[in-house]
């Protein structure tokens, strides 16, 4: 372990996963006085590998000003979702936020996605219209976004993007549904978001 320049009070350590899927931790203190504490009261399990391919970020947009409105004509932030396995999944135990320390920050709704179907969510911090706007808005200068579950009782991250300077109306989305690689759509060009 070693201090952080925050007056020694925050430490980081590297957990090696020697290629193990998960592992346990705690950290255990003494101070210099001689007192011990444990952090946290039970050893704690962080995930090293993403899942099996199921649902995955496709496409977000994060400064939508006239390319698609939602059901109460609002131009809001978005993302789009993807089921890229080979049978229908229900979305109802996952997680969309773009704060890593608040994984929980809101919880999909009970919606089985088919094999190959897509779902919008409006990241427009009005969940009173539905239960597809999220509570949270997305920064286009600045931000990212993370798809998160609740495995074994741990977070587990499922899938990330993350951009700088997204222009109005331009969406960051996989090249195709669900292939690795990500590209800018322009809107009204040969590639406009999907």
């Amino acid at each position: 372990l070693s201090p952080s320049e925050l007056h020694g009070s925050l430490w980081s350590a590297n957990i090696p996963a020697d290629g193990n899927d998960y592992a346990h931790w705690h950290a255990i203190i003494e101070s210099p006085s001689g007192f011990v504490t444990q952090s946290p009261c039970s050893s704690e399990k962080i995930w090293n590998t993403l899942p099996q391919p199921g649902i995955v970020i496709n496409e977000v947009m994060s400064k939508n000003n006239s390319w698609v409105a939602d059901a109460a004509g609002d131009y809001q932030d978005w993302a789009e979702l993807y089921n890229q396995s080979d049978g229908p999944i229900n979305v109802s135990d996952l997680y969309l936020t773009n704060r890593w320390s608040e994984p929980n920050r809101w919880k999909l709704p009970n919606v089985t996605l088919d094999s190959g179907q897509h779902l919008l969510v409006w990241c427009d911090d009005e969940s009173d219209e539905g239960t597809l706007h999220a509570s949270f808005t997305l920064d286009a200068s600045d931000d990212e976004l993370f798809l998160m579950s609740r495995e074994d009782n741990a977070w587990r991250l499922m899938d990330s993007i993350s951009w700088t300077n997204s222009a109005a109306d331009q969406s960051l989305g996989r090249a195709t549904d669900g292939a690795p690689n990500w590209i800018w759509f322009q809107p009204l060009s040969d590639a406009p978001p999907t």
